[in-house]
């Protein structure tokens, strides 16, 4: 049983990478998430339902437009693949709780940004600041934390992948990371950009 929904997992992980791939093509360029269908890059063809089956589709087609042969970005499978494992591997790690889910939003969330970061060399607005809302609501109902001593903090966040915090550490964590990344920019002149001001402000509140 607990093996059948492990693969469940994986399963509804890959289908959200699927998702997350339109929210990294679309974001960016302020294009809905809905409207209008799913469609070729190259030759704008909307694709059917069987050009759209997560890992599977691209495989298939060996990675090109079925209708103009153009190559598909690797990234929209490997997005897939990625979510597939870390589902599967979430929910080994903390079951079905409320954990599972936080730590799940989290991944999407930072995954989401970080291939738009590369893609782009751009941290989307409409992305960080809804996601600090949330991470302040969320905080609400998590413990306070407890202070981490030299050398533990790497233990903490990787074994936990995200601290515990209550709302009032998680505003003072991101105006922290705020101020100190804010810091940088002005004395680096230029080195690091805004949208790195934002995200550590993102994670001082997570």
């Amino acid at each position: 049983m607990e093996v059948a929904l492990i693969v469940i997992s994986a399963l509804f992980g890959i289908a959200v990478g699927s998702f997350l791939n339109v929210c990294i093509d679309r974001l960016p360029s302020g294009e809905s998430l809905l409207f209008p269908a799913s469609r070729c890059a190259a030759c704008h063809q909307h694709l059917a339902i069987k050009d759209l089956i997560p890992i599977f589709s691209y495989l298939r087609l060996r990675g090109r437009c079925r209708y103009c042969q153009a190559s598909i970005p690797k990234r929209l499978l490997w997005v897939e693949i990625s979510t597939g494992i870390l589902f599967a591997y979430l929910y080994w790690y903390y079951g079905l709780s409320a954990e599972l889910a936080i730590t799940v939003f989290y991944c999407c969330l930072f995954l989401v940004i970080m291939v738009i970061d590369l893609e782009h060399g751009i941290i989307p607005n409409k992305i960080v600041y809804p996601s600090m809302a949330v991470a302040l609501v969320i905080s609400i109902f998590l413990p306070p934390s407890r202070v981490a001593y030299p050398g533990e903090t790497a233990t903490l966040l990787f074994n936990a992948f995200l601290p515990e915090l209550g709302i009032a550490q998680a505003a003072i964590g991101g105006s922290i990371g705020l101020v100190l990344f804010l810091l940088i920019v002005i004395i680096s002149g230029g080195g690091m950009g805004w949208g790195d001001v934002k995200m550590a402000a993102l994670i001082g509140i997570i």
